[in-house]
This record gives C-alpha cells, structure tokens and sequence, in this order.
C-alpha cells in the first residue's frame, strides 16, 4: 500500500505495487510540477475569509500550488482574509503570493500568526506549523539599477556635486540645488516655491535685521517677542531677555499678585501700592463656634502680629475661654503668664494666670463674648509673643473684660487654637487677621 510524504503529499510507492507509471505520473510528477511552478488564483469578499483545503495525500491541491494570485474588488476601508493549511511539525512551505484584490488582505493558518500583503504588492511567505511569516527580510547588501524614487523613501537622485542640497521639487520628488560663490544665503522664495541662492539688502530686504555699527556684526534676528536690544561694547548688538533685577543688579521686575503679598515668600517681585494695600492684612477663614476648640493653622513663618476676632460666642459651660500658640511641634500647653479681669457696672474682678493658656473672662451660660485679642511678637530670637485684648460680654451684663499676657515659643509660630476652657461651644464665630 502506498504512503505519502509529509510536506508536499507525494505518494511513496511500495516495493511490488503494480501500475507504476500511472502512479510517479500522477502521485509524483504531476504534483512536483504544481508544488514547484503551479500557480491558482484565490478570489476574496470583503470581510470574508477565503480557505485553502489542507494539501491532499497524493493528489491535486490548491493549497501545493507555488503561486497564489489573489483576487477580488475591495474598495477602501474593506479588508478580507486568504486562509491556508499549517504544516505539520517541522515541515515548512514556500508561497509566492501576489495581492490583486484592491486593498490590504492578510494571509495567515487557523490560529496562527499572519502577514498582511498591500494591493499590487508580491511577498515571498513560508508556512509553519504556527502560522505565516515573511520569507526573507535581510540583505547584506543591495544595489539597484535605478534611484529609489523619492515614495518609496529613497531621493530619486544618482549623484551629487559637493555641496548640493535637497529640497522638494514636487511633493513626490526631490531635487538638487547646487552650491555657490561665498557670501550668498539662502533665500525663500515664498510658500510653493523653490529656494534659491541669493544676496541680502540689508536695507530692503528684511525686516527687524540691524545693520553693523563701527564695524561690528549687525543683528540677524531680535528673537522672541519681548526681547530688548542691548549693545556688547565692542559695536555689536545683541539681543535677549532681561535677568531678573536684585538688590545689587539691575534687570526685570515682575508685579507681584495679591496672592504673592500675602504669602510673602518671593524676594524678586515689586509690590504696587494696590497690592500693597490688599496683601497687607490677610484674613483666616470665618469659624462658626461649634466642639471643644477651633484650630488655625498653616500661619506664614513671617507673621508678626495675629488679632483674634469674636462675635457672639458663648459655650454651654461658665469656664473661660483660653487662646494657645504652637509651633511646628503642635500647640504648646505650659509657660502662660498673664492676668485678666472684668468690669461690670461700678465693680471690678479679676486674677493672675500661670498656665495652659492665655485666658478670656467669661460669665457663664447665659452670655456671648464679642472683641478681639491681639497677639503680638516681641523677640524673634526668643519666639516671645505678648498678647493683649478687649471684648464686652452682652446679654444684659454690661461687662467689659481686659486680657494681657505672654508666652515663648519652642519656634516658630505657626497655629493657633481657641477652646472653650472644658466645656463646648454653641453659638458665634471666630476668626483670625495677621500681619
């Protein structure tokens, strides 16, 4: 019984099979011819997969043929898919496979990898058992008969003189402008036209150029918008931005934003007396009373000089209101010093205070506290800051209170916390300016 081989399918007669002739004729020669020089056209649809039947043991098969020629009418934007058999294991086939079919069509195996071949475009492809892939994608070396055009990414051109440019002749083409005498330039010739070499009338011919002063270079270009001009002392000009000014040089000065008064940080920028007056005073976020304590933090490191602002505050207790300072450390809860005390009607009351923090005289449940602390740095060396205060106690007690003290930081100022002695707020607001 006959066998096949495992690539092509060519039948493999056994010792003592009869009718020779007809079987190398038909299961050998013929099939030889089609794997070597045979060629099938494989037609496509748009969208559609187009499939070669798997190579037939020892008879015809599109699939043996050397050449496929694929056909079609695809028009843009639609693809199609020629699909042929993998080979089995170890086993690999060659196709010359030319593309007629009007647009991209891709060639690959059931499940396997594939390569796409342009509309009139012929590739060389072996098949494996794991797809289809480009037969030969390396030269060592190449020379061809004629330019490579200009499309296909090559300059059209042959030869060249030394000092010859390339530009576009037409937009598929490349030409050469020869070089010439010294002291020509280069010259536009406007959009769509081709440059030529040429002399420049300094006086005519562009605008925005200086021309040399006592001998010197003239300026070629002033550059970007807002650039000065600017002489080197040795009769050129120059032309550039300008540094930003300092306290020992001159240069730029820059405007500051309101923002940038209130921050403080930036020593480059010249202050407007707008923003003089609108940065001067920065105000803290309003507060609404609420909870045990209202935080104030973020302070500048340059602030001097903080005054605590309130309207209608009361708590739910008779304890009074303590004010405290901190630093990056938190807020510091030793080392108060300081007295406050009260007027009401024709009598007075007060004490001293050594303590937690800097205190406000309250009357308890039935009044609010309206007025304002201010705090006050003394020494920077020593982050000493004093505090001194005045607000009215209302609902029918026609009290006026009196808050002074000091305290010293660990370091710099940064928050500030008013709480409510223990107890807890409910009504009023409180705020913080700083200076």
């Amino acid at each position: 019984m006959a066998s096949y081989t495992t690539g092509l399918k060519l039948t493999q007669p056994n010792l003592g099979d009869t009718g020779w002739g007809t079987t190398v004729n038909s299961g050998v020669t013929a099939l030889v011819d089609q794997a070597v020089a045979g060629a099938v056209s494989v037609a496509v649809t748009a969208g559609g997969t187009t499939t070669l039947s798997a190579i037939a043991d020892g008879a015809s098969s599109d699939a043996r043929n050397m050449s496929l020629l694929i056909t079609g009418s695809l028009t843009t934007g639609q693809t199609a898919t020629v699909r042929v058999p993998a080979t089995g294991a170890g086993v690999t086939k060659l196709y010359s496979i030319r593309n007629e079919a009007g647009q991209t069509v891709a060639v690959e195996t059931s499940g396997g990898d594939e390569v796409s071949i342009p509309h009139n475009r012929a590739l060389l492809v072996r098949v494996t058992s794991t797809g289809v892939y480009e037969a030969v994608n390396y030269a060592a070396s190449l020379t061809l008969d004629t330019a490579l055009a200009a499309t296909s990414g090559g300059t059209g051109q042959s030869s060249y003189a030394v000092g010859d440019l390339l530009y576009a002749g037409t937009t598929t083409t490349l030409a050469k402008l020869a070089s010439v005498a010294t002291g020509n330039v280069l010259r536009a010739g406007g959009v769509g036209t081709a440059p030529a070499w040429g002399k420049v009338d300094l006086t005519t011919d562009v605008t925005g150029i200086l021309p040399p002063a006592n001998g010197g270079t003239g300026l070629s270009d002033p550059g970007a918008n807002g650039n000065v001009l600017r002489s080197d002392g040795a009769g050129n000009w120059t032309s550039g931005t300008l540094a930003s000014a300092t306290t020992s040089a001159e240069g730029l000065v820059e405007l500051a934003t309101d923002a940038e008064v209130q921050t403080g940080t930036d020593a480059t920028r010249a202050i407007t007396p707008d923003a003089l007056r609108k940065g001067a005073l920065v105000s803290g976020t309003v507060a609404t009373a609420t909870g045990t304590s209202v935080d104030f933090t973020s302070i500048p490191a340059w602030v001097k000089r903080i005054t605590v602002m309130f309207a209608g505050v009361s708590t739910n207790g008779s304890n009074f209101i303590d004010i405290q300072i901190g630093d990056s450390g938190g807020i510091e809860t030793t080392g108060y010093t300081g007295a406050q005390t009260n007027i009401i009607g024709g009598g007075t009351g007060g004490n001293n205070y050594s303590g937690d923090a800097f205190e406000l005289r309250y009357n308890g449940t039935t009044t609010a506290l309206s007025g304002h602390l201010v705090l006050t740095l003394l020494n920077s060396a020593t982050n000493l800051w004093v505090a001194s205060g005045v607000h009215g106690v209302d609902s029918g007690l026609a009290a006026m209170c009196f808050s002074a003290g000091q305290k010293a930081l660990s370091g710099v100022l940064d928050r500030l916390r008013i709480s409510a002695g223990g107890d807890t707020f409910d009504a009023g607001s409180i705020n913080i300016m700083y200076e």
